[in-house]
């Protein structure tokens, strides 16, 4: 019996099986047989994509929360900059300070998006640039890192990956 959704070699779509065990979207390949019909060859199934080219999760998670450190960084400068304050240093201060976080936010951006997917990182971290699509570049790259962190089976905290639960799985993994 087949169980689950699984991926067909003839039309690279992911598919239930239907009951005689054939793809239900082309109908050309037979999940029990593993043959697909007309070719009269054996399709070997190709194995399922690495979620990242990436090895080290605790890499990936500590660059997922530098990013959110900077996001609050970020948030608390500008929070700072909106409240009332002395004219003068103090507000020349706040700007230069929201201006290097937001350096180092777009730093962060881009390592999180080269730990997730190398060739489109760049364009992450520029699209921290442009007013109101910010916030949009932070919520997706987020949501793209935490998905990635579930599809790994990472130990998850409330707001992320759990660093120290990596860092012990991985200890355990050393001993043996």
């Amino acid at each position: 019996m087949l169980d689950g959704i699984q991926t067909c070699p003839a039309c690279r779509t992911q598919v239930l099986p239907n009951a005689e065990g054939r793809c239900p979207a082309c109908r050309k390949y037979d999940f029990r047989a593993g043959l697909a019909e007309g070719a009269g060859l054996a399709v070997t199934p190709q194995p399922a994509p690495e979620p990242t080219r990436s090895g080290d999760l605790l890499e990936g998670a500590k660059r997922y929360w530098m990013f959110l450190a900077m996001v609050g960084a970020q948030i608390g400068a500008l929070a700072s900059m909106i409240a009332p304050a002395p004219q003068g240093i103090a507000e020349t201060g706040a700007t230069i300070v929201f201006g290097l976080l937001g350096v180092g936010l777009m730093v962060a951006a881009y390592r999180l998006a080269a730990w997730l997917q190398p060739e489109g990182a760049i364009w992450w971290a520029l699209g921290l640039l442009l007013p109101c699509i910010g916030l949009v570049v932070v919520l997706g790259l987020a949501r793209r890192a935490t998905a990635e962190f579930r599809a790994r089976r990472a130990p998850m905290g409330p707001l992320g990956p759990s660093v120290r639960a990596i860092r012990a799985a991985q200890e355990r993994l050393k001993v043996f």
